[in-house]
């Protein structure tokens, strides 16, 4: 199954903000899920290092594309944690499918 999630997180994650708004989305709806955020934010216990070695990018280049995302205002990471601020326009910007995470339907 994570093999599953993982391919489908890879897909159509070609550029890098668009992969890493991909994984804010993604963790996002998922830690709501199961009651892991106050409101929009939650914990982000990830390094940069973590990212770029999940996503195969450089820890210089993720760092750079936090910082957009950072600026963008519509999601910010910062202090090990994520808060999504627009989740509509994140979700829009990253290009985001959530119809594979079946467990947010579950009755």
């Amino acid at each position: 199954m994570a093999h599953k999630v993982h391919l489908e997180f890879m897909q159509g994650a070609g550029e890098s903000a668009e992969a890493i708004n991909e994984m804010a989305c993604e963790l996002c709806l998922r830690l709501k899920t199961v009651g892991l955020c106050e409101g929009n934010r939650c914990d982000f216990l990830l390094t940069q290092v973590d990212i770029a070695d999940a996503l195969g990018m450089t820890q210089p280049h993720v760092g750079r594309t936090i910082s957009q995302l950072n600026k963008s205002g519509v999601a910010i990471v910062r202090r090990e944690k994520l808060e999504v601020t627009d989740l509509h326009k994140l979700k829009k910007i990253a290009a985001f499918n959530s119809n594979y995470l079946h467990h947010l339907y579950a009755g």
